[in-house]
């Protein structure tokens, strides 16, 4: 392989390597996200005569939130062509280089249309919630021990 050849090879890796944690963390705040609506869902399963525009703006949400979901398990696919970038000592193919640049255009725009749900939209979604009194129970209070002679 010629050092040009190496140099392509290991930058398509290192590009990789580099969008690796973004994606990584981009996936747990998706996971974390969907939990915290399908919880919001069944609060408002839980409530007589919730406004329908609270339902509709958590549909809304969640389908983002799914199209976002998609988005990120095909990038993740793309990017996964570096364990097969690197089994070859060859320079990389014309369609790993094309994987490599579809991740990279995927996930930035994937990052900023989730930190919009995150910052902006659910903030808003749980204060509408608040605003109709639906809260997650916190449960009961509890007794405090008191030790005996003390």
């Amino acid at each position: 392989m010629s050092r040009a050849d190496r140099m392509a090879r290991q930058d398509a890796l290192m590009s990789l390597q580099e969008l690796a944690k973004p994606l990584y963390d981009a996936t747990q705040a998706a996971q974390l996200l969907d939990e915290q609506l399908s919880e919001a869902a069944d609060l408002l399963a839980d409530h007589e005569e919730v406004p329908e525009t609270i339902t509709d703006e958590l549909s809304a949400i969640q389908d983002e939130l799914g199209e976002i979901t998609s988005a990120l398990a095909e990038a993740r696919g793309n990017a996964g062509v570096a364990g097969a970038i690197q089994q070859s000592s060859t320079l990389p193919t014309e369609d790993q280089l094309w994987r490599v640049d579809a991740a990279w255009d995927a996930v930035p725009p994937l990052i900023e249309r989730l930190n919009t749900l995150i910052t902006n939209r659910v903030p808003d979604f749980n204060t509408s919630l608040d605003a109709e009194g639906i809260r997650p129970d916190p449960g009961v209070r509890l007794e405090v021990p008191r030790r005996r002679g003390g």
